[in-house]
This record gives C-alpha cells, structure tokens and sequence, in this order.
C-alpha cells in the first residue's frame, strides 16, 4: 500500500502543540469518572453497559442486537437486524425494478431450551440495480419475541439466521443477553436503542424506532438521531416521578455534550425519548449515559456509538479537520485551508481533495476513501486516553500504512514497553515507546527515559 504524502517537521510540530494540553488532563478525568461510579454504586445504583451489536464477517454479511423491552406486565426481547443490499441477491421483476428475498429466522434460548422463536419472510424491491450497490443501504427490521410470564430474565441467548433461497447464502449470529428482573429492581434504565427521528411526536412512539440505526455509527446521511429508552421498576414504586439526564463523553473522556429532559413517571408506557446533538459531533467514538434517579434509586445506562468520516467538514469543524489533514497538506495548503472565508470553506475543502484525487471523473476519491480508512482503523487499534489518529502511532499508519513487520516488546525488563515498525519497500523503520504506562506508544526520542 502505497504511502500519503507526509506532512512537514512544521506542521507535525504545530499538531503537538494543540494536543499537549488535553493529554495531560486525561488521566485526571478518568480517575474523576472512576470515583464518581464508585460513590453512585455505594448509592446504591443499577447500572448496565451495552455490548456493541453483533456483526458476521463471513458472507452473508449482516448485524444485530437484541435487549429487553417491558410493556406494561408482559416482558420482551427486542431484536434489530441490519442486512446490506449487498449481501443479496436481486433480480429482475415485472415492475421493471429489482427484488430480494430471504428468510429471517430468529430463536430466543436458556441454556440448551428455546423459550420462542419465529420466521419471517422479507421483500425487498427497488427501482434501480445501482440501488441494490450502494455502500449504506441496508433492510432493517425491528422484532418482539415473548415467554411465558417470568421466563425471561437473567443470561438468554438469542441466534438470527438469514437464509437466501435463490442464492443459496445462510448466515447464523449468535448473542446473549442479561435481562434484569425488575421485579427485584427498585430502577432500571432499560436498553438504549438507536433511531431515525420520527417526522412528528406520534411516529416514534412505538416500543421501538420504526427506523431503527443498528450499526451505531452515524454520519451525515444517517440524518437526526434519536435515542429510545425505557424505565422499570417494582410496582410499589410505580408513579414516582423521575428526574432524568443525559451526557455524551469523547474519546478523550470530556463532556461532549449534555442536557436534562422532562420529568417523567415510573410505570409509564412510553419511552423516554431524545435527539442526539450529532451536528455538532465530530469523528471518532462516544459513549452516551444516561441517568435515571426516582427516590433513593438510580440507574444509568452507557453505550457507546461513532461518528463516521462523513461529519469531518472544514465549515463545520475547521480546527480539528485541519488538524487532522495536517498529516498528508502541505504548509501552503495548511493556510488556504486556515484563511478560507466561512462562505469559501466547502469550496476550498472540496478543491484539497480533488486535487489528490488519482482517478479523476470517477464517483469515489480512492486517495480520500483510503486516508479515511487509515483513520479508522487508528481510531480503532490505538486509541489511548484519545482518539487514535492522534496519537504517534495513528500518524505514522495514516501517512505509510500497514508497516510489513511491526515487532511488539510489551515486557521490556530493561525499559518501558516499545514496539518496531518497519517499512522494508521504503528503507523505514519507526520505533514507538510506552514512556508513561498508559499504553500511549510515543515515537522514540534519544535520550528520554
């Protein structure tokens, strides 16, 4: 894989100095974040994190999650399944469109017994096979299943099947579940799910989003988000009202956003529902918690979702786009981008890169999509007290990419933990240092210890 153009002693210089500051903080804020769980669990709180959705890697390729939903006395297991269009297989109909078809099969378990189960038959049908192409569009289902009274709760375990006939393609996922007995439970915040918002206040009252967003990675063609959660708790407490917040923490664990919502009612139908503030939300990961508290009872909820690389904009974000294109501009291409009018950032974002763009008059910018998906993947594998792309490692990897050997030394009995990169086709060899034990690999300067 070929390199990105490296970016100037200069810029890198400059990327350190924005930096520096928010990296001495972080530990302090993880310590604040630890006291205060351990304080709201001497409270007395309930407090649950959701795992992230289950996704096959092996064709078909296809997510979902499940949790518990409770309506009125009657006790659910809510699954969402997301299958890409292309996955399936599409032919040509009558309707001069094209269409797919599959079998949903989805089964609810403990241990070794299935406690429900059904079949569902999905259509889809489109105009154009462009459509059944495109990166992005997916079938997403929504799914209730129920037990006998008192059966669902504790470790479940549910397993989806998508089965293509025509094609003959079968997936299976398996993923289990903790479902509380609120029965016991002076308060539960019940599972955070993930939605398009509704047009108006009455479409998304459902027990669930009718539109529901499984992947929990938005960007800008996701549209308004909006998030459902329900609150349970034992029937003698039902009516207490609820004071209710939420706040959305950053890969460098500082407040994001955050906001109070109207009070509501223990026993209540609805959900509690709100819109995510992902205009103003910025690349890389976030987890959302949500706090509950009725009496001397809480509970809080987490779940952490991503912003994609669709919301880096030089008009909406300009400091941290320029930040991180620093890595590939050169200086010249730095200050075009600082001095840009607010009227001219797309427009000179746009021409940045176009003019690295090696296939010209093609639908995708294969240098574009590639940086992105170095950022990705930094964000995913280095992150540290920060988001990935930030840290040296995360550099080196957007700018030179995979490295052809990369030698870990984790246990140095002579020093700190260090790591070798290197780049055999280029004649490079990078090596990053755990100067402070916290896992953020630092590129090697002689002399420090």
């Amino acid at each position: 894989m070929a390199p990105l153009r490296r970016a100037s002693a200069r810029s890198r210089s400059v990327w350190r100095r924005e930096i520096g500051a928010r990296g001495i903080a972080a530990p302090i804020i993880l310590l604040a974040a630890f006291l205060a769980g351990a304080i709201a669990g001497i409270a007395g709180a309930s407090e649950f994190r959701d795992p992230p959705p289950t996704r096959r890697s092996e064709r078909p390729r296809f997510s979902f999650d499940a949790g518990a939903v409770w309506r009125h006395d009657t006790t659910y297991v809510a699954v969402e399944v997301s299958v890409p269009y292309q996955e399936l297989m599409f032919r040509p109909d009558s309707g001069q469109g094209y269409t797919a078809a599959f079998d949903l099969i989805v089964a609810l378990y403990k241990d070794k017994r299935q406690l429900a189960g059904d079949l569902w038959h999905e259509t889809i049908r489109v105009r154009s096979y462009a459509t059944t192409r495109a990166e992005g569009n997916t079938h997403q289902r929504a799914l209730l299943l129920h037990g006998r009274p008192g059966e669902l709760h504790g470790r479940l375990r549910v397993e989806v099947t998508v089965s293509e006939q025509s094609s003959g393609n079968e997936g299976r996922l398996t993923q289990e579940v903790e479902i509380p007995d609120v029965a016991g439970e002076g308060l539960v915040a019940g599972k955070i799910w993930f939605g398009r918002c509704p047009a108006d206040s009455a479409g998304g009252l459902w027990i669930l989003p009718t539109e529901p967003l499984v992947s929990r990675r938005f960007g800008a063609a996701t549209g308004p988000v909006c998030v459902w959660v329900y609150l349970y708790g034992r029937k003698a407490q039902e009516g207490l009202p609820v004071t209710l917040g939420w706040r959305l923490y950053d890969d460098r664990r500082e407040i994001a956003a955050q906001d109070t919502l109207p009070q509501a009612r223990l026993g209540s139908t609805e959900p509690v529902r709100f819109q995510l503030p992902t205009g103003r939300l910025w690349l890389g990961r976030y987890e959302l918690w949500v706090n509950a508290r009725a009496g001397t009872s809480s509970a809080t909820r987490i779940v952490e979702f991503e912003m994609d690389e669709s919301v880096v904009s030089l008009g909406e974000n300009p400091v941290e786009s320029i930040a991180l294109v620093r890595y590939i501009a050169k200086s010249d291409e730095i200050e075009k981008l600082e001095e840009a009018a607010p009227e001219e950032r797309q427009k000179v974002w746009d021409e940045f890169w176009k003019s690295r763009d090696p296939t010209p008059g093609t639908e995708e910018n294969e240098f574009k999509v590639e940086f992105f998906a170095r950022v990705r993947y930094a964000n995913e594998h280095f992150s540290s007290l920060g988001p990935g792309w930030r840290t040296d490692r995360g550099m080196i990897y957007i700018q030179y990419g995979p490295a052809d050997q990369v030698e870990s030394f984790p246990h140095n009995i002579d020093g700190p933990p260090y790591e070798v990169w290197t780049y055999y086709s280029l004649r490079r060899r990078f090596v990053f240092v755990d100067y402070d034990g916290f896992g953020r690999y630092e590129l090697y300067t002689p002399g420090r210890r």
